[in-house]
């Protein structure tokens, strides 16, 4: 590794906005050590304007391993003790909404019901009455359906901008709500990927979902969008990739068990 590339590419990072944790996030998932880490941070970097492109390219790679699953999950709580009250604030708007959502369709779809009970139970038959009444609760489910979809999303987006940036909350919130489209569209593409290769036999399929699970992440924070996000995890996962699904496994051991 040259002394001049990670210079260059931390000028860069700083002149796109990137905080400590960002850079450290990306130094770790190269391969660097928390020492490495720690030595790159205290260098004395002018973000020069010139390298401002809303990209953050790849950092040099330091030839090491990847974070063992046990500092993966020290920095992940470090993240979430460091910023409680950011993260608590995402759940309970997360959770706000979807109540309210749930409490609009359980509305929507009990008045339809009623309508339609009512209009049975009078003897009405007719049909175009009857199917207006289906019709209005066909797509009123799909709306609803859609905004649990867009919840679901804004919070994924908000959890990964308070975990990467410092700051207020209220930006990141803001901006969450831009990405939902983005993150709907990469959504759909691996689904269309991972779908189509686990019809053929399920370890393909396996083997994409671990190559472009980071795409919402580099979407998020590197401003790489669509395909190209995809294209770009497999890049970070090349080489890595028993690594990374073994520490999945660990991290979906302990949601499973919490």
């Amino acid at each position: 590794m040259e002394n001049q590339d990670i210079k260059n590419w931390l000028r860069q990072a700083r002149a796109n906005g990137l905080s400590d944790m960002q850079i450290q996030l990306f130094l770790k998932g190269a391969g660097w050590t928390n020492e490495q880490i720690d030595d790159v941070l205290r260098t004395d970097i002018t973000p020069n304007k010139t390298f401002r492109d809303n990209r953050v390219y790849t950092p040099p790679a330091s030839g090491g391993t990847l974070p063992s699953f046990f500092e993966l999950l020290q920095s992940a709580w470090e993240a979430l003790t460091a910023k409680a009250g950011q993260f608590t604030a995402v759940v309970a708007i997360y959770f706000g909404t979807e109540l309210l959502v749930l409490l609009i369709s359980t509305l929507l779809t009990g008045g339809a019901i009623l309508y339609l009970t009512g209009d049975l139970a009078s003897g009405n038959t007719d049909l175009s009455s009857i199917f207006s009444g289906l019709a209005v609760s066909f797509f009123a489910g799909i709306i609803i359906g859609l905004l649990f979809a867009a919840i679901i999303l804004w919070a994924q987006a908000a959890i990964i901008l308070v975990a990467g940036q410092d700051g207020p909350s209220g930006g990141k919130f803001k901006q969450a709500a831009r990405l939902i489209l983005p993150l709907a569209w990469i959504g759909i593409l691996n689904s269309f990927f991972v779908g189509g290769a686990s019809m053929l036999f399920v370890i393909p399929g396996l083997v994409l979902a671990v190559l472009f699970m980071f795409a919402p992440y580099i979407m998020v924070m590197e401003n790489v969008r669509g395909w190209q996000a995809l294209l770009r995890s497999k890049e970070y996962v090349r080489g890595y990739w028993w690594p990374v699904f073994w520490r999945l496994i660990g991290f979906g051991l302990i949601s499973f068990i919490f």
